[in-house]
């Protein structure tokens, strides 16, 4: 939720009015752009009249230790303060209404703050790494509270009537979410009443800070049977997590929602389930399933109805996927240690974005005809991938499908090829390349930091993209 353009653009720099202590403001004064990277400062008074507080305005000014903001600020945009790690204390404005994501990520010195009566938004992660700000309290004007807003262990208090805090967790009643769990405990109990456990709600891989959030004393949460959706990276990174029952009633489970919970063991899928993200669980972990659309199948979750390959759950060395599959889902295979060789059945029409993406063991892809689509980043970081022949039905490789493949040194192309995206062989060994004629389009950096030395476009090009080959690279064109 933001109402105010706390953006800057170049021409707003260029514009910008200096003041002796480094600030520096719109030609009106009503928005602080940034401030002078080369002073040092200790306190900063930001003047009268000024309404909005800019991205990234303060970011990374490390000897700042206090911030007095005037009444006339309304809003206070994205990473505002981001890494002030010196920041103890600032006074917001009384007239305040939005605090923007991320705003005071990284201010690890910061102690207190009080949130102004006016303040009607929070952005997400917008004191995340904030770890001495031990309590804050909510006034009853907050109408919108993003994801993950907090610290863990942070006595949360609330004057509003509409965010609650239970136990430990943060729960907006209007829209009946869990937005996050506050408490690093061994055993969490969600209220009945919750119907969706928001993004990140307890945790995961994906901080701005260096402090990591996951509650690693978590074993046991107790789910309320009024649930209806777990969203993505809910549970992620929940290292001890090892004891949780969906209950009957769930009907969707985000990406990556229980990703990295390595101690769970076990799960029983709900015959109510309708809907499951990429890369759900952790590798290893057995399903059973009561929902008619899902099956698992030589270690492969599969959406019997769709005919998706959904999730690789047994990492092993080597897979083959069964007949009737035709598509490989969203990271269904992502970041597996073990797996060496992938055979695809002859069904198969597509491979789905970062199916295969860090599977740094892959060597060998077997291929069938009938493939059409790699999707985005589908096998990049693939890092001990040396060859790949593409069977003649494909006709899209996406964005980055095999970037950062390190020892990528050949691939064959084939006739029917009409794309190729940004970033697709991107800082690999390739040597040579050969254009087949169907092809249309190559992306930008299609070819980034490969090692060719001359290059033939076929006549059918109608497209090539920003530094598709390096500048080294000889480019003859056909047309």
């Amino acid at each position: 939720m933001c109402r105010y353009n706390t953006e800057v653009t170049n021409e707003d720099y260029a514009n910008g009015v200096k003041d002796e202590y480094g600030c520096i403001y719109s030609q009106d004064g009503k928005r602080l752009l940034s401030m002078d990277k080369e002073h040092t400062y200790d306190t900063i008074e930001v003047k009268d009249g000024v309404e909005i507080v800019c991205d990234f305005a303060f970011y990374n000014l490390t000897s700042l230790q206090e911030v007095i903001l005037p009444n006339s600020v309304v809003a206070i945009g994205k990473f505002a303060f981001l890494s002030c790690g010196s920041l103890k204390s600032i006074y917001l404005s009384d007239s305040l209404k939005e605090i923007g994501e991320a705003v005071f990520v990284a201010c690890t010195s910061l102690e207190t703050l009080d949130m102004p009566q006016s303040l009607i938004s929070i952005g997400r992660r917008a004191f995340e790494g904030c770890n001495l700000l031990k309590t804050i309290e909510l006034p009853d004007t907050v109408v919108s509270i993003d994801t993950k807003p907090f610290v863990k262990g942070m006595e949360l208090k609330s004057r509003s009537k509409r965010f609650v805090v239970e136990d430990g967790l943060l729960i907006d009643r209007e829209n009946k979410t869990l937005i996050q769990a506050l408490n690093d405990t061994d055993t969490v109990v969600v209220p009945e009443g919750v119907e969706v456990i928001n993004d990140m709600a307890f945790g995961d891989y994906r901080t701005l800070s260096d402090t990591m959030f996951m509650l690693k004393l978590l074993r046991k949460v107790v789910l309320p049977k009024s649930l209806k959706e777990i969203k993505r990276f809910a549970f992620e990174g929940c290292v001890n997590l090892e004891n949780i029952a969906l209950p009957e009633g769930l009907t969707a489970i985000g990406n990556e929602a229980f990703k990295g919970c390595d101690r769970l063991k076990r799960i029983t899928l709900p015959s109510s389930l309708t809907e499951i993200g990429g890369n759900v669980f952790p590798f290893g972990i057995e399903i059973q399933s009561l929902a008619d659309k899902y099956v698992v199948e030589d270690g492969l979750l599969i959406d019997v109805e769709t005919e998706t390959g959904v999730q690789c759950i047994c990492d092993t060395e080597e897979i083959k996927i069964p007949d009737y599959i035709i598509k490989i889902a969203d990271s269904a295979f992502r970041d597996s240690k073990n797996l060496r060789k992938i055979v695809m059945p002859a069904s198969l029409k597509e491979v789905g974005r970062r199916a295969f993406s860090s599977c740094r063991r892959l060597k060998e892809v077997v291929w069938n005809d009938n493939v059409e689509i790699i999707g985005g980043g589908a096998f990049n970081f693939c890092i001990e991938l040396r060859e790949v022949v593409l069977p003649q039905s494909v006709k899209h490789i996406g964005n980055s499908a095999f970037s950062h493949d390190i020892a990528l040194c050949n691939i064959v192309l084939p006739s029917s090829l009409q794309t190729i995206g940004e970033y697709a062989f991107g800082f690999s060994r390739l040597e040579t390349i050969v254009l087949p004629s169907s092809l249309q389009t190559i992306g930008e950096n299609a070819f980034k930091r490969c090692r060719l030395g001359t290059v033939v476009l076929p006549s059918s090009i109608e497209y090539v993209g920003m530094c598709a080959f390096d500048n080294n690279v000889e480019v003859i064109s056909n047309r």
